[in-house]
């Protein structure tokens, strides 16, 4: 071999050792973070890719969340913090790493922060509680916290959710939903008043008359009156404006009804059976209650003619997915065309129609006096 092919040869070697030094620089200024750019040679000319730190991008997030975010060692110490949890709590940014989560919980939360502390070691935990900032002033947060994995760190990491403006909002809505309901009672009650006021003219006009067809038609009128001012009284009353508790409402028509009747001597027992926990909302009980109204009043009036006892029997029950209301008396009995569905009086057209209202099917029986069941879901 010539001397210049050696010289060449040594060269090259010198050359790939340099690059090997070059590339050992760029390795490690790419595991350490240091490099911001490689710019690579190619056949289209030189192309320059950004290195910044990999981590660079979730440290901005972090710090510019609206969050507080926060990792902690195992014993609860704070070994970083961002800006907005520094903002929550008051504290100079520098001077929260090294100190402990749990000193900034409201004294009165820190039991329970301790059990959060401990499930986010294990896996996860979220909960509510209060900061207490340098000044003294709580501050509702929810706190979430996850154990940490890695290499060079055990702990958790937390993150601390402002809920002052939630809470804010959930109490106005509070405060405008409790006046919403303040204008419901009134309305009702007003309601119910101006329907009382009716039910007295139509009873102050029938004491003035002496045909006994037309003192019964007003009479049948105040009792449909009554059963729907009812219902607006059990609403204004109640604490609910959304539903009515039935057995509740039925036994205060029943009696309102039977004390109708006390002045045609009729010594009839109504007894009026309800399961437990019955509600139904209004728009099912303005209907329902007038066909009570009405199947009541007719045994009032048709099912005792020979006597002046009788028994009338109203249950309301819940059997599957459906609700059955049942009035039977012990009288005389119902004409074939009643249960035909051929009657064209007026009461019985009403009880049809306001059945139809609620989605329910009418079956009337003649069984040792008249039985009328009504079924709907």
């Amino acid at each position: 071999m010539q001397q210049e092919e050696i010289d060449r040869l040594r060269t090259e070697l010198k050359d790939v050792r340099q690059r090997l030094v070059e590339v050992e620089e760029v390795v490690q200024a790419l595991r350490s973070g240091a490099a911001d750019a490689l710019i690579v040679a190619g056949p289209h000319g030189d192309q320059v890719y950004t290195l910044r730190s990999a981590d660079r991008p979730y440290r901005l997030l972090v710090e510019t969340i609206n969050e507080g975010a926060l990792t902690l060692l195992h014993n609860g110490m704070i070994v970083y913090a961002n800006q907005h949890f520094a903002a929550m709590v008051q504290l100079p940014p520098a001077q929260i790493p090294g100190g402990v989560l749990a000193d900034l919980i409201c004294p009165d939360d820190r039991a329970q922060f301790a059990e959060l502390f401990a499930a986010g070691l294990l896996n996860s935990s979220r909960g509510d509680v209060h900061l207490q900032r340098a000044d003294g002033v709580l501050v509702p947060v929810q706190i979430s916290l996850r154990t940490l994995h890695d290499e060079d760190l055990q702990g958790v990491c937390v993150v601390v959710t402002d809920l002052t403006e939630r809470q804010l909002a959930a109490s106005q809505m509070r405060i405008a939903l409790h006046e919403k309901e303040l204008l419901l009672k009134e309305v009702h009650h007003r309601v119910k008043n101006n329907l009382q006021i009716i039910a007295s003219l139509l009873r102050l006009q029938a004491e003035t008359l002496t045909d006994a067809q037309l003192i019964t038609s007003l009479n049948d009128s105040q009792n449909r009156v009554r059963a729907m001012a009812l219902v607006h009284e059990q609403l204004y009353s109640s604490g609910d404006l959304a539903q009515i508790d039935i057995g509740r409402y039925l036994r205060f028509l029943g009696s309102s009804i039977q004390r109708s009747y006390l002045a045609h001597s009729l010594a009839v027992d109504l007894i009026i059976n309800v399961d437990d926990q019955i509600f139904l909302n209004p728009d099912t009980c303005i209907p329902l209650g007038m066909i009570v109204s009405e199947l009541i009043s007719n045994s009032f009036k048709h099912a005792f003619p020979d006597r002046a006892t009788g028994r009338i029997l109203v249950e309301l029950r819940r059997h599957n997915d459906q609700v059955v209301l049942t009035i039977q008396d012990d009288g005389i009995g119902i004409t074939p065309s009643v249960i035909a569905g051929q009657n064209t009086s007026l009461g019985m057209y009403l009880v049809r129609s306001l059945a139809r209202q609620i989605g329910a099917t009418l079956q009337v029986a003649a069984d040792l006096g008249t039985r009328i069941e009504l079924r709907w879901a």
